[in-house]
């Protein structure tokens, strides 16, 4: 499979995973994965944006 097959099939699974998702929440998930995956990314990302998430109204967990 060529590099632009590769691309536009991972293009077309991230946005069959953030349908029904809203904005903000795709925003938050578009800017951690730009940060990759492991420990100091996390940490990195959560330094940058956590008074965002914080403050995000959308992204709030219900119980």
């Amino acid at each position: 499979m060529s590099g632009t097959a590769k691309m536009k099939v991972a293009t077309r699974l991230l946005v069959l995973r953030t349908e029904g998702c809203s904005t903000t929440s795709v925003m938050f998930l578009n800017m951690r994965n730009s940060y990759g995956a492991g420990r100091w990314p996390c940490e990195a990302f959560s330094k940058l944006h956590g008074q965002d998430l914080v403050q995000a109204s959308t992204l709030l967990w219900t119980g």
